[in-house]
């Protein structure tokens, strides 16, 4: 989405004309807004007319959506880190530049991870299938269908047929919540994906909120005038998509402040800038499995003590290929049993970077 020859303010070319069933080209769609907002060039000039719009209520609207699409980046690492091979994405929305997709993440760090791909717009999940695909070993599936249809979603050949369904799973809601007004009942629809995933199964989700600013109010009236349904939501109302799940440290906070990576080249956004909320919901006591010995305390650093790994479970969690754990004395394994760096890194050409550098280095900001 952020092509390095283009700034995001240059308008793209527009995409080829497409009969295929399903797909409005008259009018604005959420999904090739975005993609607009973040640089991409599969929008026409109806979506950029209206995202231009939007911009002229809320000038920061592009930050947020650039901030949520980081914490999708640092929350899937991190998740991938402490165990997690399993990823479902509802709302993919249109590709990002290689290496920025969820299966590129995830699988970069476990080759075998598997991810799926939902999404209700035809013509995303038509680039989905062409431009996201997922190297063997891992596993990389496809469905059109709506956030709306919980049942149709887990009950799916693409689900079923790509994820083992009796390990863990992590469910990712990046930037489509608040797409879904409460008359849409989407706590309903969360909690039925939750129930239906296997045990041990995680949330991340982004939300749009006015919390920081009213300007998102109007914002909001601006997308339903244009038939696109958008509800901000206060971080309290966003809590209860994380019902029976336990909030992982530093909680319900704007996407900039979950995480960040260790970077201080670039000045961090405000909160009113950003605008929209992020959070990682765990299963309460992660320790189902070996190789997710205190999933909390690995990845989160909590304020309390965790449990020493016996001997037999470190012989367990180095029995595990897919965890690079690096090698450690006793007296450093016995306070932090699952290390998690927050500084993550690809590699890029001219060296190592963050992921919040390389993301700004392709926007040109």
């Amino acid at each position: 989405m952020f092509p390095a020859h283009r700034h995001p303010d240059q308008a793209p070319p527009a995409p080829a004309e497409t009969t295929l069933p399903g797909a409005d080209i008259t009018r604005p769609n959420c999904a090739r807004v975005y993609d607009w907002l973040l640089g991409g060039k599969d929008s026409y000039a109806v979506d950029q007319q209206f995202a231009r719009a939007a911009l002229g209520v809320f000038p920061h609207l592009r930050v947020g959506a650039r901030e949520s699409r980081e914490f999708l980046c640092r929350a899937a690492e991190l998740l991938a880190d402490v165990g997690y091979r399993q990823f479902v994405e509802i709302g993919t929305g249109f590709p990002d530049a290689p290496g920025f997709n969820l299966h590129d993440i995830v699988q970069s760090v476990d080759p075998t991870s598997r991810v799926v791909y939902v999404d209700h717009d035809p013509l995303v999940v038509l680039h989905a299938r062409a431009l996201l695909k997922g190297d063997w070993p891992g596993r990389t599936g496809y469905l059109q269908a709506d956030l709306r249809e919980p049942e149709k979603i887990l009950r799916s050949e693409a689900l079923r047929d790509t994820l083992d369904l009796t390990r863990p799973v992590v469910l990712s809601l990046v930037g489509i919540l608040h797409h879904l007004p409460d008359s849409d009942d989407p706590y309903g629809a969360v909690a039925t994906l939750l129930d239906g995933l296997p045990a041990g199964s995680a949330l991340m989700l982004s939300h749009l909120s006015a919390e920081h600013n009213p300007a998102v109010t109007d914002l909001a009236a601006v997308y339903q005038a244009a038939g696109i349904p958008l509800q901000a939501r206060t971080d309290v109302q966003i809590s209860r998509f994380l019902a029976g799940l336990d909030v992982a440290d530093p909680g319900i906070v704007c996407c900039h402040r979950w995480q960040p990576d260790p970077f201080t080249g670039i000045t961090p956004p405000t909160d009113a800038q950003v605008s929209w909320y992020a959070a990682v919901g765990i299963p309460p006591e992660s320790r189902y499995n070996p190789s997710m010995i205190d999933l909390r305390s690995g990845l989160f650093d909590p304020p309390w003590t965790p449990r020493p790994v016996t001997d037999r479970e470190w012989e367990l969690l180095h029995a595990q290929s897919d965890l690079r754990l690096p090698v450690m004395t006793p007296s450093a394994r016995d306070w932090n049993p699952l290390p998690v760096s927050t500084a993550k890194t690809h590699p890029t050409p001219g060296g190592p970077r963050s992921h919040r550098e390389q993301i700004h280095a392709l926007a040109g900001s």
